[in-house]
């Protein structure tokens, strides 16, 4: 097997994992302890999360309020995976079911229901187009 069809392999692998019925999120709850705290947050509800360095920030669409908590992003995403969330790129998790459209401008953007823009990786690209054709 050569190197491209392997990776076409793992692409298609990656694609088939992300495959998911939203309904799945719905009633399912995130349990997240930050500062003492416990936060329910409805999954359904996360637009997206992003990450500086150890810091992660929850963006929920029923709340201005976002949750901030010591939590890496890639730990997020294996809590996550199969509920319909893409790694967009190094900083951003997204919910796919809160996504109304993309624009592919050189870039590509995708354009959230609370109409924030985020753009996808050149390294994701490929993996987004794919899940997103399928």
């Amino acid at each position: 097997m050569t190197e491209k069809q392997l990776l076409n392999s793992f692409r298609a692998y990656k694609t088939q994992q992300m495959k998911t019925d939203y309904n799945c999120q719905k009633g399912q709850k995130l349990i997240i302890k930050e500062k003492g705290k416990l936060h329910q947050v409805e999954i359904e509800q996360i637009t997206r999360i992003t990450c500086s360095e150890y810091v992660s920030t929850i963006y929920q669409s029923n709340l201005a309020e976002n949750i901030i908590i010591s939590k890496l992003l890639k730990d997020f995403e294996t809590e996550l995976s199969g509920m319909g969330f893409f790694r967009a790129n190094r900083n951003t998790l997204i919910n796919l079911n809160n996504m109304v459209s993309y624009e592919h401008n050189g870039k590509l953007i995708i354009v959230m229901k609370n109409h924030e823009k985020i753009i996808i990786s050149r390294r994701r690209l490929h993996t987004f187009l794919h899940l997103v054709a399928s």
